[in-house]
């Protein structure tokens, strides 16, 4: 006789009558299967499934006490063993038996006499099913809880309070609205003190989506954090990023979008290069004005090399600067949303008109009335920041 492999997973036969409980546990043990419990009556089999979880059950129907429908709806309703398969094995092979037994929550039914072969085929598929989805919950559980994790490592990667406070007092506020289409994702922006009280910045959206941008946005987040000696000069910091981005992310052919700046709250000057981001905007300080930051051109990391030149703009105390990534605008599906950077300046600027926000809060008040419109119908990564200019109160 050919050894038959042994199978994975756990039986419970549960049967009144000894030799039919015997003669199923020899079939299967000569089917491969190795691990076999077997209970005499309904109370049995429940004293056991409070301390086993079996992989199939193979439940008689007629026997003294608790039957076999009472076993397999306890079972359906134990959250720990709901899932079993469950095969009532019953002499009776009436339609209105076989009703009942799937109204009980019977995954299968086998009629007496049981064939040899087809116990074996429909234990195997059963029991197969059953580890096989035991095992998808076991990474489903371990990816959630990964995913947690560089959820909550996403979240940390913008400045912390300490350095938004020490920005606040060098005149500038930042605030930002960050929402990720699905647990992570790879909008990202971050900022860095300067001499003589000027602020750095970059704002940026990776190609693609979850996790995947998610891990390159950890990449750009190492090559900006803690800042290289360049970086104030955007145009050296911007050749640096497009050299390190084209190296790692060649292969498949990613990139970023994004805007290196550098603000001075005491000339009221802004110096930026743009790489493919969204066009920004100025919000001037009386609230009634807003101009557009042209932020076009090659995005960082396409290319190795790539000859860029610094734009300049004023950036005055009352003002803010507003900066967003392609979910703005890019919602097909509802004809009220801003299908351009043209489009969602005048919105925004309805916003400021209708809520009078704090400039020290911009982001947020945009960010949460775009989702209060827009937002089941948002699809990619999702950030919005602004940068509110005051007067700087502690230059060193």
């Amino acid at each position: 006789m050919i050894d038959r492999p042994a199978q994975q997973g756990t039986i419970l036969i549960v049967d009144d009558d000894d030799v039919s409980r015997k003669v199923m546990e020899s079939v299967l043990r000569r089917g491969g299967f190795t691990t076999i419990l077997t209970a005499r009556d309904g109370e049995e089999a429940l004293a056991i499934l409070q301390s086993e979880t079996p992989d199939c059950v193979l439940l008689d129907v007629v026997m003294p006490g608790i039957d076999g429908f009472a076993v397999c709806r306890h079972i359906r309703a134990t959250p720990r063993t709901a899932g079993i398969p469950i095969i009532i094995q019953t002499a009776l092979d009436g339609h209105q038996d076989r009703h009942s037994a799937f109204r009980a929550g019977a995954t299968d039914v086998l009629v007496k006499p049981i064939e040899a072969y087809e116990l074996i085929a429909r234990v195997s598929v059963h029991t197969a099913n059953r580890v096989l989805s035991a095992r998808f919950e076991e990474y489903h559980r371990r990816m959630e809880a990964e995913l947690e994790e560089a959820q909550s490592l996403m979240t940390a990667l913008p400045p912390a309070v300490e350095s938004l406070n020490e920005f606040q007092g060098l005149g500038v506020s930042f605030n930002d609205h960050l929402r990720p289409s699905s647990a992570i994702g790879g909008d990202y922006w971050t900022a860095w003190p300067c001499q003589d009280g000027r602020i750095g910045f970059f704002a940026g959206d990776v190609s693609g989506h979850g996790v995947s941008a998610a891990l390159r946005a950890f990449l750009l987040h190492s090559l900006l954090v803690p800042p290289p000696p360049f970086a104030e000069d955007p145009v050296r910091l911007a050749a640096h990023l497009d050299s390190r981005i084209n190296r790692a992310f060649q292969a498949n052919g990613h990139f970023v979008a994004g805007v290196i700046g550098i603000l001075d709250p005491w000339d009221g000057v802004l110096s930026y290069v743009g790489g493919g981001f969204r066009d920004g905007f100025i919000v001037r300080e009386d609230r009634k004005r807003a101009e557009s930051v042209p932020l076009s051109g090659m995005p960082f990391g396409l290319v190795a090399t790539m000859p860029r030149s610094v734009t300049v703009r004023s950036l005055l105390p009352g003002d803010a600067l507003v900066l967003f990534s392609d979910a703005v605008v890019e919602i097909a599906d509802h004809p009220d949303a801003p299908g351009d950077a043209d489009a969602f300046r005048r919105w925004a600027m309805g916003v400021i008109a209708d809520e009078e926000p704090a400039f020290d809060q911009l982001a947020s008040v945009l960010g949460a009335r775009f989702a209060r419109e827009f937002g089941t119908f948002v699809t990619d990564d999702l950030m919005i920041l602004s940068a509110a200019i005051t007067r700087p109160r502690n230059l060193s």
